[in-house]
């Protein structure tokens, strides 16, 4: 290619001056294709990101929805548990003996007094979270 080149003062004809513009034209088309390129491997790099993206979203969607589906299945058992707890204690408490029943309802007065406790805690603490979020 440098030999194509002609030098200062050189005459050159309608011919050479095509194929110098043609040999210009091939390399400006090589610098497209190889942009080109580079703009389609970015845009597929792109694209795997953003599917990665989408399918952490979606496995953290899922996650979220079968813990909040644990969640309230062991509320719904630890509730079931403390009502048959407490129902026994009461009913305890109401017949049968009578040691058995001081023992019951004291046992019933200590547990209202730790939910009422736990309670005024747990209201608390919402009440400052809010405040101070």
């Amino acid at each position: 290619m440098p030999e194509d080149i002609p030098k200062e003062g050189e005459v050159i004809t309608g011919s050479e001056i095509l194929d110098l513009e043609r040999q210009r034209i091939q390399v400006s088309d090589r610098k497209n294709d190889v942009m080109l390129e580079a703009i389609k491997a970015q845009d597929l790099a792109d694209k795997r990101q953003f599917d990665y993206h989408m399918q952490c979203q979606s496995d953290n969607t899922e996650h979220r929805r079968t813990n909040q589906i644990t969640a309230t299945r062991l509320l719904w058992a630890i509730s079931l548990s403390g009502g048959l707890i407490i129902f026994s204690l009461m009913a305890a408490s109401l017949s049968g003996e009578p040691a058995l029943s001081s023992k019951a309802s004291e046992l019933l007065s200590t547990l209202f007094k730790a939910v009422g406790g736990a309670g005024a805690f747990i209201l608390l603490r919402n009440i400052f979270r809010r405040l101070t979020s």
